[in-house]
Order: structure tokens, then sequence, then C-alpha cells
């Protein structure tokens, strides 16, 4: 549990780069196998292997005391088919940024079986959308 741990503070403050290792680490933290034992250690080697990625808080321009400021929000999400072979749900993963700067990530299992690739598409880009309203709305 202390290196799951571990392993949800860099990803939630530092790595969003291993939200999926991670997730499917964190849903056998009550009965560790082997197997998941293994898994850690391989996300924890690549973290040290990789220690100068992370977040890079660099927006591109600077905010003017004007009022006809307009900030610029841009998305990437995407999708997997079907890859939980126990209820063939889809895993959606988004990331949001504000003028070039990182400001939601999110990895996360469908609640509901896409049908195709294409609707599994559709609904991490609704999801998105929708997050991007709200930081466009606290704005």
């Amino acid at each position: 549990r202390k290196g799951v741990g571990k392993l949800l503070h860099l990803m939630h403050w530092s790595r969003p780069d291993v939200l999926n290792p991670v997730r499917d680490l964190s849903r056998d933290m009550q009965v560790a196998s082997k197997a998941t034992m293994t898994g850690m250690h391989t996300a924890m080697n690549f973290i040290i292997a990789t220690k100068d990625l992370g977040l890079k808080l660099s927006p591109r321009q600077e905010l003017d005391e004007n009022r006809g400021f307009k900030f610029r929000i841009e998305e990437d999400s995407n999708s997997d088919y079907a890859n939980d072979i126990s209820n063939r749900q889809s895993i959606i993963g988004y990331e949001i940024f504000l003028e070039g700067a990182p400001v939601a990530v999110k990895s996360a299992q469908q609640t509901m079986t896409t049908l195709s690739s294409a609707e599994g598409k559709l609904v991490s880009g609704t999801s998105c959308a929708q997050e991007m309203l709200f930081v466009m709305r606290i704005l």
C-alpha cells in the first residue's frame, strides 16, 4: 500500500504520465499479488529512469490587464476500446491546457460499455468538453 500511495502522490502532483499504471495498481491495494508487486516496481523504476520528465508550468503569454484579454484553452483526449477484459469497458483520458500549461488531467474507466472505438472516443471527448467548460467558467 505504501508504494502505491507514493505513486499516487507522484502521479497527482508531478507525473501525470503514469496515470494508467497507477490506476491499475490501485485496484489491487487490499490484496497485492506478485504481479502487482512486479508492476509497482516497474512503475517506480520507470519514474527513476525518467526523473527529468514531469509537469512544466510555462504559460505562452502573460496576463494583460485590459478587458479584451482572452485565454486559450486546449485539450488532448483519447480512449482505448474495451481494454478491461473483465467488463469490456474502455479507459478514457484527457488533459486540458490553459495557455499551454496543464490545468486538468484525468484517466479513468468509463462507467458504461461502448460498442465501438469511435463511441469510446466520443465519450472521452464529451467528458473533456465538460471539464473544459468548467475551466472556462472559473475564468
